[in-house]
């Protein structure tokens, strides 16, 4: 019960650089991320979106290859690409290992996303509003142009 209340109080906690080195040793020495969690008194989680951020650091810094880098941290090459993407463009990064753990994050992503498609729907549907907007604008231009003509041709009659 102790080690839940000592887990408990890690969560969220700051990454230190002793911990970030252990971290790297234990990549290293190949353990699994559920005897790393352990030890950091992490959840499994945490240990590997921090493995991921150690990864995509050791890539932009380093300038090592996402294969050389995903075969040394054990992780998919499509992950640790999205995740370093996610970082440049500022967007969330949503891991399979994320859905996994948090079933419930899969709806909130996909409602986020039918919300997304809904704003397209208003952003395209405001841009046809500005469409026709404009087509009747330049309609009613050149019927008041015709109108016109119209006036000086029976001017001319005259």
């Amino acid at each position: 019960m102790e080690d839940e209340t000592e887990k408990k109080n890690r969560v969220k906690a700051k990454w230190t650089p002793e911990e970030d080195k252990s971290l790297q040793l234990e990549i290293d020495n190949h353990y699994s991320n559920k005897t790393i969690a352990e030890n950091h008194q992490r959840s499994e989680l945490a240990i590997y979106f921090r493995i991921l951020k150690l990864a995509s650091d050791k890539m932009t810094y380093e300038g090592k290859s996402p294969d050389n880098i995903a075969l040394e941290y054990g992780l998919e090459k499509s992950e640790l690409e999205n995740f370093v993407k996610s970082k440049e463009t500022g967007r969330r990064f949503y891991s399979k290992l994320k859905f996994d753990s948090d079933p419930g994050l899969a709806l909130k992503v996909k409602s986020k996303g039918k919300d997304k498609e809904k704003d397209k729907d208003k952003d395209t549907i405001s841009e046809k509003i500005n469409d026709l907007t404009s087509v009747v604008s330049n309609l009613q231009n050149e019927i008041f142009k015709l109108r016109q003509e119209i006036l000086e041709l029976r001017k001319s009659k005259h």
